[in-house]
């Protein structure tokens, strides 16, 4: 920005009305009406912007920046230069303030879109509030002979009581992250209160006289000037719900730091606007610091049910007190003359939130943690030799604890003298570390060490949240045949050969499961087994439920299209276990791996899996609707390790390809792993849904092709908590037909159990191939990026798995 643009106003005192200037009205109807409508243009496109973050990508991301920057900044530059006449000096100030609120979203918007095209982490997450930091800083000492005067002590004290006072809900619905996302709060709040406070107060750059001479009118220019530049400061960061949210939240908060810069007997903001800069900072922290915007993104159900009160309450405060601040100016302005009544009021605002907090809401710091892959990871490629199936899963077994009890012995030592909490894991020779990052980077220098990766823990939800279900459709019970299951034929194997998966247990890894709804009852194991216990059949690693319950909807669902009475189904007659690895929609390599070792070695509930698992009541086949992309602390190399030592054991890892796509090189670990047998997702025309990922692999350099086949994905009629019915889409509804296919063949077929690399074969060679042509690295005839092998067929890979018995099995 042009130094001279930012040149301290000539007078060198407040002026006096001008003659013939009304003062109720002293620029008129016309100045009203021009400066609204140039606060809706970014108002308008602000909010626009926020809407399009619900599913971005980064050219829109570009776009949106761009077009905002643009219209704000190049215009409103030249009007600023432009307006030098005195009686034009507000709308030079309002032009000069939409200028630096366009050069605030080129920068980090520009920087969002970057964020975006890169692989994850992209752009480290303080960047881009150090950017607006420097920003404003900048602002700051080119126009240092208007910010940088003595602040006024009774109104900045006056700013913060206010500021905890409207926005202290946030500290009942959420919680505080860990120590580094409560720097970046910090951080956030401070560069975001600078903006704000900034925007508010530059108004009146060249014109001091109006907060003087009609300081209710001034105050409600810069009430409105903000809520027109808060959409475009929160789309910046990126996060579509809490941006929405706030967005809504903080309209009323303009208006009361408006009335901050006019509490003084002659209003002057060189002064004044230091006590909006205190007000915006706690505004702005205590949403930031108490919620997580990264956490609304992915669960959107549970933070609309925990952030919709605060919202509410915001709203409902900052309403009244924002009236009362601009009716109330003269006597405001006589008691902040007085620092110790606004010290008092401000302590005892943050005394009581406090007490509240501290007797409902959520207190103290969670811990940072990370997962550690040790370097030796045990070799069971001796087990495919193993024709037994109760041998080949103990030797697995006993191979991987005894191998991660030894090598992990040093570790746990060096943990254990400091008092450092963790929790071991044998499916991948690893351990999850709950400590500080000074730790994390002790831990990455030791030699038994591979890598060290991220596990986020979601924070806590109040009692009172009740995820809102937004994805499935509510139906009444199904009278006919699910589509799926008709698509690939389910039913005719159900006639002949006469098989509806029996004797076969199917390990379900998801949000859980309403073991209760009719149609799912019966062939849970924890029923058939007559003891009453749910030990060895349900393990819930996130809240230690003692029985199989399912919030979200999801996991109900998806296990309803695998053996689900009533014709939802493909496999009724198969039986099930669970293990509730997503509670809420934020998973880590830790909950993944605790269902993934449960589902192989059940354990009771509160046993310990290295020493009480049982790998001869484990799963035959695992259903996994679920991926772990890096975002969630996973890459491309560790699950895989998991999945192979299962392929190893006998047991198929069935999994969804993920709903990235349409763009190539999508699908998200397991999906990724070479022994996970991964599904796309069609819709009822035989096309690739639209959402379904596509290979190639390049996660782990390997190139190689995903997803292996399609499966009916779109529109999926199935069960849902409480005894309902929901139709819902996604690779997540395509997964579970090919887990129940191979119930069904492996019920027709005992011989085929455990034999995965031919059981793959029957259902790759009896699909239905389906071109591609050029799309993700062309096709070779066989099978492609897009469908895999092609659309799967129950009859037919029943059929051949029932003339596999006549030949040996390889």
């Amino acid at each position: 920005m042009a130094q001279n643009s930012l040149r301290r106003p000539a007078e060198a005192g407040i002026p006096q009305p001008q003659k013939g200037v009304s003062p109720s009205r002293p620029h008129g109807c016309l100045t009203a009406f021009v400066i609204g409508v140039a606060l809706l243009i970014p108002f308008a496109i602000g909010f626009a912007w926020i809407g399009g973050l619900f599913n971005p990508d980064a050219l829109f991301l570009a776009g949106a920046a761009g077009v905002y920057a643009l219209i704000l900044l190049v215009p409103f530059s030249l009007i600023a230069l432009g307006l030098r006449q005195e009686h034009l000096s507000l709308w030079r100030g309002v032009a000069l303030t939409l200028a630096l609120a366009g050069g605030h979203a080129a920068l980090t918007g520009g920087l969002l879109a970057l964020d975006v095209s890169l692989p994850w982490p992209g752009v480290p997450a303080a960047v881009s509030p150090l950017v607006s930091l420097v920003y404003g800083l900048v602002i700051l000492l080119a126009g240092r002979r208007y910010f940088l005067n003595r602040p006024s002590a009774g109104p900045m004290l006056l700013g913060v009581g206010l500021g905890v006072l409207v926005s202290g809900g946030w500290v009942f619905v959420g919680a505080p992250g860990t120590l580094t996302e409560a720097l970046l709060a910090l951080l956030e709040a401070a560069a975001s209160g600078l903006i704000a406070a900034l925007l508010t107060a530059s108004p009146f750059f060249y014109d001091r006289k109006t907060p003087a001479q009609h300081p209710f009118w001034a105050a409600v220019l810069a009430g409105a000037t903000f809520t027109a530049l808060t959409s475009g400061l929160l789309a910046a960061r990126g996060y579509w719900l809490q941006g929405m949210m706030l967005g809504t939240a903080l309209i009323p908060t303009g208006f009361i730091a408006g009335g901050l810069l006019t509490l003084d007997e002659k209003p002057d903001p060189r002064r004044l606007w230091w006590a909006a800069l205190a007000f915006f900072f706690i505004v702005f922290l205590l949403p930031f610091g108490w919620t997580e915007g990264f956490e609304g993104e992915w669960m959107m159900e549970d933070m609309l049910s925990a952030w919709g009160p605060a919202l509410g309450a915001e709203l409902l405060l900052g309403l009244p007190v924002s009236i009362a601040v601009l009716a109330m100016r003269r006597r405001l302005v006589s008691l902040s003359r007085r620092p110790a009544i606004p010290l008092a009021f401000s302590g005892a605002v943050a005394a009581l939130a406090a007490v509240l907090y501290v007797g409902f809401g959520r207190p103290g710091l969670q811990p940072d943690t990370f997962f550690v892959v040790m370097a030796e990871q045990a070799d069971t490629s001796f087990a495919r030799e193993i024709e037994d199936r109760t041998a080949r899963v103990e030797a697995v077994y006993e191979t991987l604890t005894t191998h991660a009890l030894a090598s992990q012995a040093d570790l746990r030592a060096f943990l254990d003298e400091r008092g450092v909490r963790y929790t071991p894991y044998y499916l991948v020779n690893g351990l999850e570390v709950e400590g500080s990052p000074f730790l994390r980077r002790q831990i990455e220098a030791r030699d038994d060490v591979a890598r060290v990766l991220n596990s986020p823990h979601a924070r806590p939800l109040p009692s009172f949240a009740q995820p809102v279900n937004l994805g499935m459709l509510t139906l009444p019970k199904p009278d006919r045949l699910a589509w799926g299951v008709d698509e690939i034929d389910a039913e005719i194997v159900w006639e002949q050969p006469g098989t509806r998966g029996e004797g076969i247990i199917v390990g379900h890894a998801d949000s859980g499961v309403d073991w209760t709804h009719p149609a799912l009852h019966d062939q849970y194991l924890g029923v058939a087994n007559g003891t009453g216990s749910h030990d060895y059949t349900w393990f819930d690693p996130w809240y230690g439920t003692t029985e199989p319950v399912d919030t979200g909807g999801h996991g109900t669902h998806t296990l309803g299209s695998i053996l689900g009475a009533d014709g939802i189904g493909v496999a009724p007659g198969a039986q099930w276990i669970a293990c509730r690895n997503l509670a809420r929609n934020l998973g880590n390599p830790a909950y993944y791996l605790d269902c993934m070792q449960f589902l192989f070695a059940p354990h009771p509930q509160n046993g310990d899996p290295f020493t009480e698992g049982d790998p001869t009541r484990g799963a035959h086949v695992t259903n996994n609707s679920w991926g772990c992309p890096p975002e969630e602390g996973c890459d491309g190399l560790t699950l895989a390790i998991a999945v192979e030592h299962l392929y190893n054991a006998g047991q198929m890892f069935v999994v969804s390809a993920g709903n990235d796509g349409p763009d190539c090189s999508t699908v998200d670990p397991p999906a990724t792993a070479e022994a996970a047998f991964s599904v796309g997702a069609i819709d009822p025309s035989g096309t690739i849904a639209f959402f379904s990922s596509r290979g190639p692999v390049l996660v782990d350099g390997s190139g190689r092709v995903k997803p292996d086949v399609t499966a009916p994905g779109v529109s999926i009629v199935s069960a849902a908590p409480e005894g309902g019915y929901g139709e819902a889409s996604g690779t997540s509804m395509a997964g579970p037909h090919v887990t129940g296919l191979v119930a069904l063949m492996w019920s027709a077929n005992p011989e085929l159990i455990g034999e995965v690399d031919l059981t793959e074969a029957i259902i790759t060679g009896t699909a239905h191939y389906i071109p591609a042509g050029n799309l993700c690295g062309g096709d070779d005839g066989e099978r492609n990026n897009v469908y895999g092998y092609g659309r799967v067929d129950a009859w037919e890979a029943v059929e051949a798995a029932v003339e596999s018995a006549q030949e040996p099995v390889p």
